[in-house]
Order: structure tokens, then sequence, then C-alpha cells
């Protein structure tokens, strides 16, 4: 990396962080030659691209293929009202662009793919995943291996976070050899996130990202854990580079990799077809009045919707609920996806009870109503 020259505006832009005694002007002359890839613009890219931007990073690479939605707005603070609809990527640019128009903004405004990636990650010094995305994940994981690029992995959901930094080993690969099963996977759009939560793993991110830059010890092999509801936090010692990883063996090219096809080896969700109903269906026995909706939701969820007259029995205690075994009517199960409901059915069917669950769930029943809302 070429040490760039700093003009006096540049220095009096970043003179209170040049005046720290791990910086001055070589370390302030350091950021503006890095090249920082983001990976995401959300909750967690907001505070952390404000603050590299802030920082004076040279170059920043920003890549988000999703646009600006309300329901974003709470925690995605580097958005606004006025941008909803726009890419993320560009919405970010604007923004950070007016922050410090000293650096270089590189967006690109579809997900990052093996093939895209080919052409993307070569120019950056440092990767970090602010997605949570699961094939994203592994796949900026495998690229920091194969580059041999450090990689910032941060993750907040609830009231929690977490942050480490493969550089470029110990890899995702070495601690999760195999994904999640797909009913573990959880999202801030399923189980929802405190907004300030992601704002604090993205400043640590941030940080993280500096002391890289400058040389400085960072989370290597170690996992930062924060719980804001105690305003803890606790750290955790990882293992060591598997020798059984593929990635870091270098078996793993990620740009002919097929990801889907890994992902696709998980456990599928759920399906019993012959006890699923579709939405014209569940309109018929709505209207017959011959039926008994039953929402497995927890009940937020509940509470901020659901079809008129269902019942609330959250999945864990749809086996002991004398309203399932004392009703009458034709029971249909629903829940955000489907994926709940199957469940329900298949736990009330070992007790003897004949249910069905609605395919595709709420969010198929949204498609069919387009007045109900959900989210």
């Amino acid at each position: 990396m070429v040490e760039a020259e700093l003009s006096p505006a540049e220095i009096e832009r970043y003179h209170r962080q040049i005046l720290l005694r791990e910086f001055g002007l070589e370390g302030q002359k350091k950021l503006k030659s890095a090249k920082v890839l983001v990976i995401g613009a959300g909750g967690l890219g907001s505070p952390l691209l404000l603050y590299l931007a802030g920082a004076g990073i040279g170059t920043i690479g920003i890549v988000d293929g999703d646009v600006v939605e309300t329901i974003n707005l709470h925690r995605q603070i580097i958005h606004s009202s006025n941008n909803l609809k726009i890419n993320k990527a560009e919405s970010a640019r604007r923004l950070l662009q007016e922050l410090n128009p000293e650096i270089k903004l590189e967006i690109y405004t579809q997900w990052l793919t093996g093939e895209s990636s080919a052409s993307i990650v070569p120019g950056y010094d440092i990767i970090v995943i602010a997605t949570d995305n699961v094939e994203s994940r592994y796949l900026i994981s495998d690229l920091g291996v194969y580059y041999k690029k450090p990689v910032i992995s941060g993750s907040a959901l609830r009231w929690e976070g977490q942050l480490t930094v493969f550089s470029p080993s110990p890899c995702i690969r070495c601690l999760f050899p195999q994904p999640t099963p797909r009913h573990a996977w959880s999202k801030a759009s399923d189980i929802g996130v405190l907004g300030p939560i992601p704002g604090v793993i993205g400043t640590l991110q941030a940080i993280e990202t500096i002391k890289l830059i400058l040389g400085l010890p960072v989370l290597s092999r170690k996992l930062l854990m924060y719980d804001g509801l105690s305003c803890q936090f606790k750290l955790f010692q990882l293992r060591d580079t598997s020798p059984t990883c593929p990635a870091c063996s270098g078996q793993i090219n990620p740009h002919t990799f097929n990801y889907a096809e890994f992902l696709g080896q998980i456990p599928a969700i759920p399906s019993i077809p012959d006890k699923e109903i579709n939405c014209a269906e569940l309109k018929r026995l709505i209207e017959l009045k011959r039926v008994q909706i039953i929402d497995v939701r927890n009940s937020n969820h509940f509470n901020i919707c659901h079809i008129e007259n269902s019942i609330h029995i959250p999945i864990h205690d749809v086996e002991n609920s004398s309203e399932i075994f004392s009703s009458n009517e034709p029971l249909v199960f629903v829940c955000k996806t489907g994926a709940d409901s199957a469940r329900a059915v298949e736990k009330v069917e070992a007790r003897g009870i004949e249910a069905s669950y609605l395919k595709g769930g709420l969010d198929a029943w949204k498609e069919a109503e387009p007045s109900f809302i959900i989210f």
C-alpha cells in the first residue's frame, strides 16, 4: 500500500484523531491509502460506513442489492424517508459524499456473487461483512481466505450482537463446516432487533477496520458478544484453523463454488403436501364459517396483525392447548411462511387431531389480500 500525502484541509478535518499517539500523520496517510469493501448498507453498515467515511478511509466500496424501505429506518440510520425505494448503496453514497467529499466511494447495486466478486474484491484491502444473508457470509469468508484478505464479521439480533475478525483464518467454515439448519436461521425481519444494537456492533466494526489499517492488534481468533439488556460484553477464544477446512486448505474457489447447492444440503423447511391448503381454499372456509384458524407466531407478531377471528396459540404451546383439542371446527394453522404451522400440524396429528396449514403462510395471504398488513 502506497501512502498518500495529506492536504492542509485534510489535516484540519482529521486533526482530533491525528493527535492520538497510535495515529499521527502517518496513521492518517494509511487510512487515506486504504481501500475497504463493505457488504451491506443496512443496520450494521450504517454506522460502519459513517465512521469509516468520517475517519478518512480513502476508498470505500459499498455492496447492497436492496432498496430503502420505511421498515428499515429505525436502525439503518444512513438512510432517510426521502430515499425510499432507492438502492441502499446509492442512498448511502449520497450521505457519505456530503459527510466527506475528500474520499472516493464505489457502489455496487447488486448483491455480491461468486462470479461478480472476481472483478470487485481484488481491488480492496479489507472486507467487512454487514449482512445477515447466510450465503453471502460463507462467500465473503471464502473470498477472504482465497485472496488472503482480512474479513471483519458482525451480526445483530434482538438485544444482542457479535463481532470477530478473520485475518484471514480461522474462517467461517472452520467454525461452521455446515450451515445452520434452515429452521434455525434468524433474521431481524422474523424476531426483531433493537436499533442501537447494530449501531454498537457496526461502530465496533469500524474501530477494528481502522486498527487493522494502522497495524494495531485486532479481535482475531476471538469472538466479542454484546448483550444490550444486561449491558455486558463477553470475550470468547475461538478455535484455531481447522486442518479439514476446505477453504483454508485451498480446495474452494469462491468464483466457481456452488453456494446454492451447498445451502441446498440443509434440511428443508417442513412440507406436508396433503395437509396444505391455499389462500383461496382458506377464504372459502372463512366464508362458510367452518374453520378455526390458529396463529402460532409470537404474541408481538400476532398483536400487530392477524387474520380476523383467528386465535393465538404460540408454537411451543400447541401440544398442550385445550382450545385445539376441544374445537369442533376444522383446524388451520398459520404463521409467517408456513414453516412453523407445518410443524404445528405434525405436533397435533401425533396426538390424533386432524389439521391443515396455510401454504406459504401469511406472506402468501398478503399476496392474495393486499390490504392485509404483515411485517
